[in-house]
Order: structure tokens, then sequence, then C-alpha cells
């Protein structure tokens, strides 16, 4: 998914003129390791936790929700008070988002140190998910 939605950046920014083309745009596939880790180790996670509790969908739709909101995607970092900003980097999406704006937007290399701990946060998230996942799956024929 994206890959598919970098596509369609790349096209619009040719169309319009502007974009992406920064020195820095290859290392947004450097960015996209921390974010699929996270994404894949929180999707055992879940999909585990989906088989024993039926309504975990619904609840995961609100949690997904609010979590869109508290990361700053539509909206800047900036643009939230200083005293709040430790806060909000708390969460791996935040600094992942950020680091995305560095290389694809701003032209910059995005700070390695902290892309460097949400990597491993969210290989301790994957690693996490995936022993969740075997461990559970044995009773999901039970269960469904």
């Amino acid at each position: 998914h994206s890959l598919f939605a970098l596509v369609i950046l790349l096209i619009g920014a040719s169309l319009f003129g502007v974009g992406p083309w920064h020195m820095t745009f290859p290392l947004v596939f450097l960015v996209m390791i921390p974010q699929l880790l996270l994404t894949l180790g929180l999707g055992w996670m879940i999909a585990a936790l989906g088989v024993f509790v039926r309504d975990a969908g619904e609840a995961i739709q609100l949690i997904l929700r609010v979590g869109m909101f508290l990361t700053p995607i539509f909206y800047p970092l900036e643009i939230i008070p200083e005293h709040l900003r430790p806060w909000v980097l708390i969460n791996p999406m935040a600094n992942i988002v950020e680091a995305y704006r560095d290389v694809l937007l701003r032209g910059v290399m995005p700070d390695f140190m902290i892309l460097g701990g949400v990597t491993v946060v969210s290989g301790v998230v994957a690693i996490l998910g995936y022993s969740w996942f075997m461990k559970t799956k044995k009773a999901f024929a039970d269960v469904i």
C-alpha cells in the first residue's frame, strides 16, 4: 500500500512540478523499515486478539482513529506547543512521519539516532507480536 501511494506521490509531484526530487529521496526505503516492523508486529497482535475477542475490531477502529489524530499526519509537528512535543514523540509513528517529511519534503537527512531507536522499538514490537501470535495460534481452531 505504501509503495502504491509513493508512486502516486511521484506522479503527482512530476505533473505539478513540485515534490520529493531531493537527494534524500532514496532514504525513504530506510524509513519504511521501522514502519514495516511496527505494523507487522501490531498486525500479529491484533489478529490473535481478534480471534479471542470478537468485538476487538470496533475497539481497534476507535484506537486507530484517535491515534491518527494524535500523530502529526495532517498537521506539522511545529504547531504543537513545545512543552507537549515530547509527549507526542513517544508515539513511534510520529517519529516515522517526521522522518518521511525530512527525506521527501524537506530534503534533509533524517535523525538517524531517533530513527534507529524507533527501529529497535519496532523490532521489539514485531518480535513480541510474532511470539504472541505463535503462542496463541494453537487455540485458534478451538475458539473459531
